[in-house]
């Protein structure tokens, strides 16, 4: 038979069982603005942008990067037997 204080130090050891675990901070490094001087990515980003037909605004293909798109679907048309065009990868 049970009685209230043996119910109770089992609920006590359930809990313990499931009490939370210590926290892992996930933070690998430093923040991105601070790894390089400002000059540093402003000269990598006019690098980068001045080699794409991205728009103006920064923003490219809304379906994705062409590239990308091509290679997913010949990965599904080689692994999968499906035939499909990157113009159908979302």
């Amino acid at each position: 038979s049970w009685t209230p204080s043996a119910r109770i130090e089992r609920f006590a050891q359930v809990a313990r069982q499931f009490a939370a675990a210590a926290q892992i901070p996930f933070s690998v490094s430093v923040p991105i603005g601070k790894a390089a001087p400002d000059d540093i990515w402003r000269r990598l980003g006019n690098r980068i942008r001045a080699r794409g037909a991205g728009a103006p605004s920064g923003y490219g293909d809304p379906q994705g990067a062409l590239e990308l798109r091509e290679a997913v679907a010949d990965y599904v048309r080689k692994s999968r037997s499906v035939r499909c065009e990157a113009s159908q990868v979302i």
